[in-house]
Order: C-alpha cells, then structure tokens, then sequence
C-alpha cells in the first residue's frame, strides 16, 4: 500500500504508451506497480491536495473571500493535516482516530506534529511550484535549458 495522487494518472498513462513524461507533470507513474508488482523504491510517504470550496454559501457562513476558500491537505500513514489560509489548521490523528471526529491542532501533545506538517507542507508547494523556467540558465552562449543535461 503506498500513496498515490490524480498527478499520478498522467504520467502513468504517458508511460503506458511510451511517451516523454514532461518536465511540468508532478505526478509519477505507476506503471511499474502494474508491471512489477511494485513501486520504485524511493516514493512518496505522504499524499498532498488541495480544494476550493468557494461559494455563496461557504463565503457567507464562514464569513471569507472566495479566494480565502480553500484548503491544502497532507495525509501521512497516521496524520491528517488540513490547511486553510484564514482558518485555523486542523490536525487528525489518524491511528486513533481513524473517522478523524476529533481535531487534535490545539492539543499540546501534538505540537511536534504540527510544527513537522506545516514544514512538510511549506517543502512539497515549494517543490511543486509553476516550474516552466526553473531549469533555464541565462548564460553567455544564450539560453540553456538545463532539464535536458541534468
């Protein structure tokens, strides 16, 4: 059992027919689980989305802007971690709490969990950011697309 993500769906079906994954697909694909039977060995260990709830309804009952309604989510084996940019964080703990009926951000125990979630959270939106002209270098000779020799 591993994580896997809607990213995913592309860069496998890309894969499946022998094409060029691109440089702007976040997803991996899992064709090897099909074919091997398994994962590469390096894969992810938590699953990330994000959700907007904008709306007449939801603007007016929380009292947000449609751009303050949405929400990003880290789920690892034992945690759920939701994030909101106006809203306070919501925190499951996923092992005793597997219906996630109780939020556990604020209690002290969990301190630790939350510092590492947002952490977590802040590394995979840096990681996964518009990267159309990360890997271009401005050089003497023009520009080089990096991607290509790395």
């Amino acid at each position: 059992d591993q994580f896997t993500e809607n990213v995913d769906l592309m860069s496998t079906m890309l894969d499946w027919l022998d094409l060029e994954i691109p440089l702007q697909c976040d997803g991996r694909s899992v064709l090897p689980a099909t074919e091997k039977g398994q994962l590469p060995s390096v894969w992810r260990s938590q699953a990330h989305w994000e959700f907007d709830f904008s709306g007449r309804q939801s603007e007016s009952s929380l009292g947000l802007s449609p751009r303050e309604c949405k929400l990003n989510v880290l789920r690892s084996e034992t945690l759920k971690y939701v994030h909101f940019p106006t809203l306070p964080p919501l925190l499951f703990d996923l092992k005793n709490d597997p219906d996630e009926t109780l939020n556990v951000a604020n209690d002290p125990h969990y301190n630790a969990a939350m510092i590492q979630s947002a952490t977590d959270m802040v590394s995979w939106r840096m990681l996964h950011d518009d990267q159309s002209l990360t890997h271009l270098v401005i050089t003497d000779e023009g520009v080089v697309d990096r991607s290509v020799t790395q």
